[in-house]
C-alpha cells in the first residue's frame, strides 16, 4: 500500500463503497490485492469489514464454479457436435442428467448466460411465414384506388390474395 496508512483505507473504502453490494465485496478485494500485493489479505479484509477466511471460502466458491462451468461447456460441445442449431432451452432439458450426475445446479438463466460469456448462443432464426414474393410472374393488377378520396364507411374495399403459406 501507500506510505501514508489514512490515504490508502480511505481510497480502499472509497472503492468498496463503489461495489458495496454484498456479492461484490470479494470481487473488490481480490481486485485491491492483486492492485497493491503486499498488503495482504488480512489488512484488506480487515478494512472491509470482513475476515480473511471468509475471503478463501468466496475464493474457493469461484474457483468451484469455474471448474463446473468448464464441466458444463465441454459436455455443451458434445452435444452441439450432434445438434449444432440446439437451442438453450433443449440444451438445458438434454443436460439434466449430466448435471444431476455432477452434482451440478444450473439453471435455465444461468446457462444461458454462460453460453452468452463463451460466445455459444446460437441467433434465433425467423419464425414469421413469408408471404409475399414479387418474382412471381403473373400479371400485376394497377392500384385503382390510389387517388380515390374516401368519404365514407364502406366506400371502397380492398384484397389481397397473395397470403399463400411458401417454403422458407
Amino acid at each position: 500500500m501507500e506510505k501514508d496508512g489514512r490515504n490508502s483505507r480511505k481510497r480502499i473504502r472509497s472503492w468498496y463503497k463503489a461495489c458495496s453490494r454484498k456479492k461484490f465485496w470479494y470481487s473488490t478485494s481480490a481486485e485491491i490485492i492483486r492492485e497493491y500485493p503486499l498488503s495482504g489479505v488480512g489488512r484488506v479484509c480487515n478494512i472491509l469489514g470482513k475476515q480473511r477466511q471468509a475471503y478463501y471460502k468466496a475464493e474457493n466458491r469461484t474457483e468451484k464454479s469455474e471448474f463446473k462451468g468448464e464441466l458444463v461447456l465441454e459436455e455443451i460441445e458434445k452435444i452441439r457436435q450432434l445438434q449444432p442449431r440446439i437451442g438453450c432451452v433443449k440444451l438445458h432439458h438434454q443436460l439434466q442428467d449430466f448435471l444431476q450426475s455432477h452434482k451440478i445446479k444450473l439453471g435455465e438463466k444461468k446457462l444461458r448466460g454462460l453460453l452468452k460469456k463463451h460466445g455459444l448462443l446460437k441467433p434465433h432464426r425467423r419464425k414469421i411465414a413469408k408471404t409475399t414474393y414479387s418474382g412471381h410472374g403473373f400479371r400485376i393488377y394497377k392500384n385503382l384506388v390510389k387517388d380515390v378520396k374516401v368519404t365514407e364507411s364502406e366506400q371502397v374495399w380492398v384484397s389481397d390474395i397473395t397470403a399463400s403459406r411458401r417454403p422458407m
